[in-house]
């Protein structure tokens, strides 16, 4: 069946029910109301989860032939639109506040544009004081 294999896939890759759930943005329990009474999950989420975890091998996800991580691609960013990133960090964003690096670069966004309004505000008031003397 090919929800057992699903199960055996998360359970390789050591994430969660829920955590798959997400990644292919189905309904919290849709997989796993479905490994608990083994029924088969619908067709439409095949797609989504090859396209989701390219790496697993869809014919053994299907059949049970082969093995489970198939031979694949990796891909570069310039393989993606900016759309494409942009929707996968927006997904992934939790994942993404647990990196350090990234917290790094949004603190520096951040005072970045800090800094870019004190400027401005400074801006504006030594104008005003220009005026105030006049």
């Amino acid at each position: 069946m090919i929800i057992i294999r699903i199960k055996e896939f998360i359970d390789h890759h050591k994430i969660s029910i829920s955590k798959f759930e997400k990644t292919i943005q189905t309904s919290d329990g849709t997989i796993r109301n479905a490994i608990k009474k083994g029924t088969e999950i619908s067709s439409k989420w095949l797609l989504i989860i090859s396209d989701a975890y390219p790496e697993l091998n869809m014919n053994w996800l299907i059949t049970g032939n082969g093995n489970m991580i198939g031979e694949f691609k990796k891909k570069s960013l310039e393989d993606f639109s900016i759309e494409e990133i942009t929707t996968y960090i927006f997904k992934n964003k939790e994942e993404f506040k647990k990196n350090t690096v990234y917290n790094l670069l949004m603190e520096s966004e951040l005072k970045d544009k800090v800094i870019e309004t004190l400027e401005e505000e400074k801006e504006k008031l030594l104008k005003k004081a220009k005026q105030n003397i006049k």
